[in-house]
């Protein structure tokens, strides 16, 4: 495809359309994955407020599957929404605490612990700390 005035960005229309179409397939073929891809699209197109929003919901469904409400809020600290992050990381912690889903807020735990040492939370931290010996027993 070569460059010409009335488009001079070679295929810009056809990345637009090609991301739209891989939204549709890939929802279709990995709904656990629903919204993440698009979430993070909506960031790229300069809507990161309300990818912000969209990953926020999808980390606090309940009735989400627990890797895609993690995978949300991966996507959330790659862009660098620390503080509701913060809140939603906590949240699953003591939700899967509280399930004794021990390896799922192992999990949630290490995310939690690099945002609240980014954060400058040491009370925080220290709860966390003590929240977690229990678990690696």
């Amino acid at each position: 495809m070569g460059w010409n005035r009335s488009n001079p960005i070679p295929g810009f229309a056809i990345c637009w359309f090609n991301t739209v179409e891989f939204l549709i397939e890939h929802e279709f073929l990995f709904p656990i994955w629903k919204g993440l891809s698009r979430a993070m699209v909506r960031a790229q197109q300069g809507e990161k407020d309300q990818a912000i929003q969209d990953l926020a919901a999808i980390a606090k469904d309940t009735e989400r599957a627990a890797v895609t409400r993690v995978s949300a809020i991966d996507a959330l600290i790659s862009l660098d929404a620390h503080h509701p992050t913060i809140e939603l990381a906590q949240a699953l912690f003591d939700e899967s605490e509280k399930k004794e889903d021990f390896h799922l807020a192992i999990d949630v735990a290490r995310r939690l612990h690099s945002l609240l040492e980014q954060a400058g939370l040491s009370e925080a931290l220290h709860t966390l700390h003590e929240r977690l010996e229990p678990l690696h027993a």
